[in-house]
């Protein structure tokens, strides 16, 4: 939650317009990216940037990233896909269908199976490369299939150094 609300409070002073959900259901998910999607499509073409950032447990599964929502309950590896919000199909592919010229994706989301009841044969930690990406910036916390350090201070580690680099003036986004 503090992740979240300190990125969003550093977007707004960006002059980003931030929608930010915290401890989020899947049907609030999906609302807030139909909400997203609307916005972004109705943007001026070649001048809107859409920017996805996400703070929380993330999983891969069969080629795609799933964000986990508060009420997940995954007892099997198929309700990872049940119950959790797939980022390729719904964020990215959204994003690269509309007139933004620029989309940016940041998930600080590369952690562990949060799923103790399954067993190990899910594959590898934290989240996989994402590789379909038309005009988009892709951020991840960690290298793909790594696990991400949650810090020890107010921030987990990822989302409190890109907070003093956004502070910062004249960096570029790969900065």
């Amino acid at each position: 939650v503090n992740d979240a609300t300190d990125f969003a409070a550093e977007l707004q002073h960006s002059g980003f317009e931030v929608q930010l959900l915290t401890n989020a259901t899947y049907g609030q998910m999906r609302a807030a990216m139909l909400r997203f999607k609307e916005k972004v499509d109705g943007g001026e073409k070649d001048k809107t940037v859409s920017l996805f950032y996400y703070a929380g447990h993330g999983v891969q599964r069969e080629d795609e990233n799933y964000l986990v929502p508060v009420d997940a309950i995954v007892e099997f590896e198929d309700d990872i896909q049940r119950y959790c919000f797939p980022v390729q199909r719904m964020v990215l592919s959204n994003m690269e269908r509309s007139k933004s010229r620029m989309n940016i994706v940041i998930l600080d989301a590369c952690r562990n199976n949060p799923f103790p009841s399954l067993n190990r044969s899910m594959g590898e930690d934290g989240l996989g490369e994402m590789r379909r990406a038309m005009g988009s910036f892709i951020a991840y916390a960690t290298a793909p299939g790594s696990v991400a350090s949650d810090g020890t201070g107010r921030n987990g580690l990822y989302t409190q150094e890109l907070v003093k680099a956004m502070k910062k003036q004249g960096l570029t986004i790969e900065q």
